[in-house]
């Protein structure tokens, strides 16, 4: 994973992948642009080709039409090819977007940095309002993730994601926030920000994480055993092979999950919180693509688990497949089997 953060900074407890340098304190909008080593700027150029020569004798080259690369001033590296339409947004600007929030103290910067040698920049902050409570002791804190890529790849993205605080495992979302896009909505050039949006921001996106909470206390009520964890993990990875009809390899790969995620069921990070419930067994899922580095190569050419595919990549909808799946399986009249023998 080392190769995917460029920079970042980080604020508390000393993160997963222990990577990043630890402030002691909270910043403003500059100091988190500066700590995050994102203080440079991007520039749209003309792509050219170097000149060649065909057999007949005819040089040419020069500028490809309608196509430009993006550049890092500071070093020159390009960092993507988008086409003459692509306009990019400043790194400056996406922690701007923050600035009425960590002003009015209704969030704080938790970590930021660079992934992808410049190509993605990312800023995460913290709500400054009460955790949700799903059994006594066991908090999901409210955060605020943005995302910005230099190499066109995606716009600015802005959702909310839910940690759970005694293991730092990032949890999901089980639908796609309406209030995030209002945020965004808000900090566009002609909707002028004021704290009364501000606070009917917060407000919202409080109002859509305890939702999310309550199907997570809905999972810690009700009762989950190995055999349904093991149908679990197979519905999670392999929804669409059954047994019967799965490799030798597959059948292995499998089989190596089943144990992973029981043990993580069993004696986890947190597990005895929710040992024998669904949340017990989404929370065994979180904590293998949060924290596990172990997995086997096949697995980790599906789960490459950093920063990068963890919070925007496949297994962040992995994520939130397997919310919505345990949420599911959870409910008592509804039957999940496993495919049929084709």
């Amino acid at each position: 994973m080392a190769h995917e953060v460029e920079s970042m900074f980080f604020l508390g407890a000393t993160p997963w992948h222990r990577l990043g340098t630890k402030i002691e304190r909270a910043l403003n909008v500059q100091e988190a642009l500066t700590e995050s080593e994102c203080d440079w700027d991007v520039r749209k150029i003309p792509l050219v080709t170097v000149p060649y020569t065909l057999p007949n004798g005819d040089v040419f080259g020069g500028q490809v039409v309608e196509s430009h690369a993006i550049i890092r001033e500071t070093d020159g590296s390009v960092l993507g090819v988008v086409g003459p339409r692509w306009e990019p947004l400043q790194n400056r600007e996406a922690f701007n977007f923050f600035n009425p929030f960590v002003e009015s103290g209704a969030c704080s910067f938790e970590t930021a940095g660079s992934l992808c040698l410049g190509k993605k920049v990312w800023i995460l902050a913290k709500l400054n309002s009460e955790n949700s409570v799903v059994t006594p002791g066991d908090e999901v804190a409210k955060y605020l993730l943005l995302s910005n890529a230099h190499d066109g790849s995606q716009a600015i993205r802005v959702g909310y994601t839910p940690v759970r605080v005694v293991c730092a495992n990032t949890l999901a979302m089980a639908q796609k926030s309406e209030a995030s896009q209002l945020i965004r909505v808000y900090h566009t050039k002609s909707a002028p920000v004021t704290m009364d949006l501000v606070q009917k921001a917060i407000n919202t996106a409080n109002q859509d994480f305890e939702a999310n909470a309550e199907l997570f206390r809905k999972l810690a009520n009700s009762d989950c055993n190995q055999d349904d964890l093991r149908k679990y993990v197979h519905l999670v990875f392999y929804a669409k092979e059954n047994l019967e009809t799965m490799t030798d390899r597959q059948k292995a790969n499998l089989s190596d999950l089943q144990d992973k995620l029981i043990q993580n069921f069993e004696s986890g990070i947190g597990s005895e919180m929710s040992k024998g419930t669904w949340w017990g067994a989404y929370n065994s899922l979180t904590e293998y693509f949060t924290h596990d580095k172990s997995f086997g190569e096949d697995n980790r050419k599906l789960l490459d688990a950093n920063l990068n595919s963890l919070w925007f990549g496949t297994v962040a909808e992995k994520n939130r497949n397997a919310l919505n799946l345990a949420v599911k399986m959870a409910q008592p009249r509804i039957q999940i089997a496993l495919p049929a023998p084709a």
